[in-house]
């Protein structure tokens, strides 16, 4: 982003969030408001607008960080502390630069996810879906059982952290019902969010150029290009959760394979506040745990480093 791209950003961003203090105190990790010094809105708005520790930038970058505060604190009507507070140092939401928070499991829990995952592939395939892989991703296909002469648009469910596409075998049985005579539906897996036990993912421009070889491959469109290479079908893209993410890469790396998208609970919107779900950056926090089993999906090894 440009400096104006960035300072535009960071208007918009004060100008939709009604209450600046809770905003604050929340990326402290709920730490009283009074506790923070301009030393460590300093260091916050560095990750935020950089992604970086303060002393890594630069001086052009740095008084540009002075800048923000300046703003920020106009936008609040008053100062802020002079000073640093030694105790906040760790206690500043840093998604890229804190330490993963990540509890191995025993060797029993994951005998029932993966017995889960084989009861869901099972169900899949009395579905109608079959198996399959391109590139980087494995995947499941379901033809259209009554394709129309006009093929219609491919239904792409990227599905989010938990039990893989288990939890979504009632949302498919509607998903077919509805549509599944005229659109294919095509289920990228994502095992490393999936309580499974795997290597490194892939990364976004991998991932994004394996679902377009998927749709290319079972969608293609009427024509192909100018070289002759197959073209895929724009799809509509439905994300949940960490699918949301997957959407937001394809929009920018491989926009012409996306007709529509539909969010379910999207981890991508409205990040200017401390998160949809603080559990994803604090887990140890008191009110991000309502329940043991999501802490649980969000500290396995995998599902914590990615």
């Amino acid at each position: 982003m440009t400096k104006a791209q960035r300072q535009q950003a960071f208007a918009r961003a004060l100008a939709a969030t009604s209450d600046l203090r809770r905003f604050v105190s929340g990326w402290f990790k709920l730490a009283p408001f009074s506790a923070i010094r301009t030393g460590n809105a300093k260091e916050w708005l560095a990750w935020a607008v950089f992604g970086s520790r303060l002393e890594a930038l630069g001086a052009a970058e740095q008084q540009e960080v002075v800048g923000m505060l300046g703003a920020f604190e106009a936008a609040l009507g008053s100062k802020l502390p002079a000073g640093y507070n030694p105790s906040l140092r760790e206690g500043c939401i840093r998604i890229n630069l804190d330490p993963i928070s990540a509890q191995h499991r025993p060797v029993i829990s994951y005998v029932v996810t993966y017995t889960a995952h084989a009861v869901g592939w099972a169900l899949l395939r009395r579905q109608g879906f079959r198996r399959s892989r391109c590139g980087a991703l494995s995947y499941w296909h379901r033809p259209a059982s009554e394709p129309a002469a006009e093929p219609s648009r491919p239904i792409v469910l990227l599905h989010g952290i938990g039990l893989g596409l288990v939890p979504y075998l009632g949302l498919l049985d509607r998903l077919i019902t509805a549509h599944g005579a005229a659109c294919p539906i095509l289920l990228p897996e994502f095992p490393h969010i999936s309580q499974k036990i795997g290597g490194p993912p892939p990364p976004a421009a991998e991932t994004c150029r394996a679902i377009r070889a998927m749709l290319c491959r079972h969608c293609p469109a009427s024509r192909p290009d100018a070289s002759g290479d197959p073209q895929p079908r724009p799809a509509c893209f439905v994300g949940h959760s960490f699918g949301s993410i997957v959407c937001s890469w394809l929009v920018r790396l491989q926009p012409d394979c996306v007709a529509s998208l539909l969010f379910l609970d999207p981890v991508t919107l409205m990040l200017q506040v401390r998160h949809p779900n603080p559990t994803s950056l604090a887990p140890e926090l008191p009110e991000s745990n309502p329940d043991e089993w999501f802490a649980l999906q969000w500290q396995e090894p995998d599902v914590a480093y990615n």
